[in-house]
């Protein structure tokens, strides 16, 4: 998602942080609906159901994971549908139910060939809600190196984002729950915590201050 939106709106001299990872988000009635179709289709291009949410296959080239998160409006957590357990993720919601950026992506094989695809990213802000609950539940460095990531494109790219209302004073729901995040994280660096999150990356000077001006903390 990182990776994608870096592209969309590009950041002249900013560290790319490569991931191996994607992850596939969907609210609970198109699950619902969806649920037992894309159980079918998993297992006919040969993964198998590791867990609730965890398809899996394995190959001469190695190990492919293919995770389901399911938007919820509460704590991270699981959520059951459809008799089944699926990995939850706070502020996924804003990113399905909001408007998508479509970003056209052609990618090199390490084999060689290409492949061409469309694909939905959710929005700057979205992106922001997702990464700051993300980093208030396991808090990892990448989560904060995403964020300053994040955040640059906010301090260069304000005014073509098309949404951004986390600046607002009275904000309920996830908003609210990034918000709180991004002032714990904020308070934790002034402490001088997270210094490994950027060392290789984004200043953590400019990073408190663009935050602060983005943000209502």
């Amino acid at each position: 998602m990182v990776q994608l939106l870096q592209h969309i709106y590009p950041l002249e001299g900013w560290r790319l942080r490569g991931t191996a990872d994607a992850d596939a988000g969907m609210d609970k009635e198109a699950l619902v609906a969806a649920e037992r179709q894309l159980h079918q289709q998993m297992l006919g291009l040969g993964y198998e159901l590791e867990s609730g949410n965890r398809y899996t296959r394995v190959s001469d080239n190695g190990r492919l994971d293919v995770d389901i998160l399911v938007a919820t409006y509460g704590s991270a957590g699981q959520s059951e549908v459809a008799g089944r357990a699926f990995d939850s993720a706070p502020g996924l919601h804003l990113a399905v139910a909001g408007d998508a950026v479509i970003a056209n992506a052609r990618v090199n094989l390490f084999e060689g060939g290409t492949v061409e695809f469309t694909v939905p990213v959710p929005d700057v802000e979205a992106a922001v809600v997702l990464k700051a609950l993300a980093w208030r539940k396991r808090l990892a460095d990448k989560d904060v190196i995403d964020l300053a990531t994040l955040f640059e494109i906010v301090h260069q790219h304000r005014t073509v984002i098309r949404t951004w209302r986390l600046a607002d004073t009275e904000l309920i729901g996830a908003r609210r729950d990034a918000v709180a995040a991004l002032a714990l994280l904020i308070s934790n660096i002034d402490q001088g915590k997270w210094r490994n999150a950027f060392a290789r990356s984004a200043n953590s000077a400019r990073f408190t201050a663009i935050v602060r001006r983005n943000v209502g903390t």
